[in-house]
């Protein structure tokens, strides 16, 4: 299958000025159905369970955590860049859990034409975790966010 090359970010300075812009959020879906972004590009929640994490660089606890593995699927004739995907979750009470960095496994950073590609995202889970957990993912700065809503 031949890659198709993704653009080179352009380099910024602390200079530079940034247009705002709105973040659309799309309405929750439950936690095992799919979302769909756009025209091309869906997610699922495949997995969630518990796990021991080991925590390997600062800022990170080991001890319980939430695994969580989010596939996406691109069902457009290119390629999609998928390096700058981001997963958060947080619990009823809206407290956001920690991202483990160095227990997660991101998706690779480009998703071929009719390719569906899988990342592990683990979540120090705090005392006091409260049920359901609200997973919001986006693919990149110009896609919307997806929520999942559920009992992990």
């Amino acid at each position: 299958m031949p890659k198709t090359p993704v653009p080179a970010a352009t380099p910024g300075s602390i200079d530079s000025t940034v247009a705002a812009r709105t973040i659309r959020t799309l309405k929750p879906v439950p936690l095992t159905a799919e979302a769909r972004f756009d025209r091309s590009v869906t997610a699922r929640v495949r997995a969630v369970s518990r796990v021991d994490a080991t925590g390997r660089i600062p800022g990170e606890v080991s001890g319980p955590a939430l695994s969580l593995t989010v596939a996406f699927t691109n069902t457009s004739k290119t390629s999609v860049a998928t390096g700058n995907v981001v997963v958060n979750v947080a619990d009823m009470h809206k407290t956001p859990l920690v991202l483990l960095e160095t227990s997660s496994h991101r998706v690779r950073p480009t998703l071929g034409a009719g390719a569906t590609a899988s990342g592990v995202y683990v979540f120090h889970l705090p005392a006091g975790f409260t049920n359901p957990v609200t997973v919001s993912v986006t693919y990149s700065a110009a896609s919307p966010v997806v929520l999942f809503v559920g009992t992990a």
